[in-house]
């Protein structure tokens, strides 16, 4: 871990920390950062790999998965090509609805190895845990704290609530749908 980065997730082998597009661009040069082209995004050859950080905006916050420190021996071994795995799976898909994986630190098959995803600010566990809370409420107006939100009739917050249900499956089904179709 390193001085700012902020734990966001923790695997059985991996870490997630959120870093700014600020602090990527800055370290960039120090951590051997990669960013992929669509059409050339793979971790087979160095020579497809492209070190252009032109993509990326300094508003944008970013998640970089690591291995755990404290994995050795057989952990360590199923962790490093667990990742490998999970970034050459990444590298391959282009969806709306399916987490981005732009580039990577470190060699791959090596416990410095590291993969730069999007931020994902709400998993579905999330979102789901989120309804299942306004279900069980009472006060089915408090969904939110912002002013306009309280104000909300029961009617509209129940509408908008629906509305958010069906827009999540809908996105569901269709990274599903992307997924299968790429067998």
């Amino acid at each position: 871990m390193n001085p700012g980065d902020r734990l966001i997730g923790r695997g059985s082998f991996n870490c997630i920390f959120q870093k700014s597009a600020t602090d990527l661009l800055r370290s960039r040069s120090a951590t051997g950062l990669k960013t992929l082209k669509n059409s050339t995004r793979t971790l087979e050859t160095d020579e497809s790999i492209i070190s252009s950080a032109s993509s990326i905006r300094s508003e944008n916050i970013f998640a970089v998965k690591r291995l755990r420190n404290d994995l050795y021996g057989d952990d360590l071994t199923t962790g490093i090509y667990d990742l490998q795995k999970e970034a050459r799976f990444l590298m391959k898909l282009s969806h709306p609805n399916i987490i981005f994986c732009i580039g990577f630190s470190g060699a791959p098959g090596t416990r410095n190895f590291s993969v730069l995803l999007d931020r994902l600010e709400m998993t579905f566990a999330d979102k789901f845990e989120r309804w299942q809370k306004w279900e069980d409420t009472g006060n089915r107006t408090s969904v939110s704290s912002t002013p306009s939100n309280r104000r909300k009739t029961v009617k509209s917050t129940l509408e908008d609530m629906l509305d958010d249900r069906i827009r999540t499956g809908y996105g569901l089904a269709s990274a599903l749908k992307y997924l299968h179709a790429r067998q």
